[in-house]
């Protein structure tokens, strides 16, 4: 892998919506998705007043189906070299498969496509080759992609943005055809962001002669995003996991000790509670006490302590467990702290960063806040987080580290 990443002379290409280093950390990209994606739509939304429409888009097979020897003529035209273009096509040619149902086995078939699933160099090797599949979308049109999820988006201000996010869906069939890659229309939906108390812009999108299906939600890389780009519907989500995870847990850790009970849930269900937790963190009391509850709840289990005259937050004192939403809090700042020091593949234009020209002698990092009265946008990832970031000293953000960053904030919290 690190091979190829020296032999590739070309930087992996999202059309429209900025630039990104190959990177083998595929949860660092993860992230970078998430906040860009997400910026990218509040921005449209909140502070533009303008609708959005949504494809969410989804391949047949994706891993499966890709050509190999497509594929690697599309790596000799990227640049690469020979000998590695003629190493990876050995490592795709040559597999087989068959079934086996009890205990008879098929006759073995060679594979003449797809990427291997669950190897480093499947994803990078898909990932390359659909990376020229927005090349011909309008300006204005914005496509992410990642792995096989593809989202691609445009802000509606007349029927007439809708026909050319039409014809950029027409783009993305047209190129899907020729590289062997269709679509599965079944599974590819439209979300339409309203826009206060004003009609929204309606218009049927199709795909291969089907029209799309308009949902309410859709899932996006894990997280739920809602026609109104509030975090209610993923909290639902994660909340409700939450607590089937614990019940699980509960029904069989009944006899287990406190530091095997206390093990489980960080890792099974509070692991869960903060996936791509800075994206969505709540601001709505509502929403913070679903997440604090499944805790709560399981600080009683944990500790065997089930009176109502027990005092919970002795038990997560005890425990050693901060409060969810501290933690979020710190999650929220770390990744702030490295996307203002170029850590992750994210620009601070892209996020709207732009350092204060005359920061306080406490903190020579300050960043301006962009002014929003509108509350989803106002407490985005970025916006809610600059005035935390703002009221750190010098000496908490000139860390060496993302993780020492990490470590001397937490050492200043009570």
């Amino acid at each position: 892998m690190d091979r190829t990443k020296e032999d590739l002379p070309l930087q992996i290409d999202v059309p429209q919506s900025g630039r990104k280093q190959i990177c083998c950390d595929m949860r660092q990209i993860l992230w970078e998705e998430h906040v860009m994606a997400c910026q990218a739509l509040n921005e449209s939304f909140f502070v533009h007043g303008t609708q959005v429409d949504i494809g969410i888009l989804d391949f047949s097979k994706a891993f499966d189906v890709v050509p190999h020897t497509r594929l690697l003529n599309k790596l000799r035209f990227y640049g690469l070299s020979a000998e590695v273009c003629q190493w990876i096509g050995n490592f795709l040619k040559g597999r087989s498969q068959q079934v086996i149902v009890d205990g008879v086995a098929s006759q073995s078939e060679s594979v003449d496509s797809g990427v291997p699933q669950g190897t480093v160099l499947g994803p990078l090797l898909f990932l390359l080759f659909i990376n020229d599949i927005g090349i011909n979308i309008n300006t204005g049109t914005s496509i992410r992609l990642f792995a096989d999820d593809c989202l691609i988006y445009r802000p509606i201000h007349s029927h007439q943005d809708q026909v050319l996010l039409q014809k950029d869906l027409s783009s993305l069939q047209t190129w899907s055809t020729t590289w062997g890659m269709n679509f599965n229309p079944s599974k590819c939906n439209v979300l339409r962001t309203r826009v206060g108390q004003r009609g929204a812009i309606n218009y049927f999108y199709t795909l291969h002669d089907q029209i799309l299906a308009e949902v309410d939600t859709v899932k996006y890389l894990g997280v739920w995003i809602s026609n109104d780009l509030s975090w209610t519907p993923h909290v639902d989500y994660v909340t409700k996991k939450g607590n089937q995870k614990l019940g699980f847990l509960r029904r069989n850790l009944r006899g287990a000790p406190t530091p095997s009970k206390s093990l489980a849930y960080t890792s099974l269900v509070r692991s869960g509670l903060e996936y791509a937790a800075p994206i969505w963190d709540p601001y709505k009391i509502k929403d913070t006490n679903k997440i604090e509850a499944i805790q709560r709840k399981a600080a009683r289990w944990a500790k065997s302590a089930y009176s109502p005259h027990t005092s919970v937050t002795g038990l997560l004192q005890d425990l050693g467990w901060s409060g969810l939403g501290d933690r979020r809090m710190i999650l929220r700042l770390t990744l702030l702290y490295k996307i203002y020091f170029h850590q992750v593949g994210i620009e601070h234009t892209e996020v709207g960063i732009i350092p204060n020209p005359r920061p306080s002698r406490k903190n020579s990092f300050q960043i301006l806040r962009p002014r929003s009265r509108k509350s989803p946008y106002t407490n985005s990832l970025i916006l809610r987080t600059i005035p935390e970031w703002n009221n750190l000293p010098d000496s908490t953000i000139m860390a060496g580290s993302a993780s020492d960053f990490k470590n001397r904030f937490s050492a200043t919290q009570p």
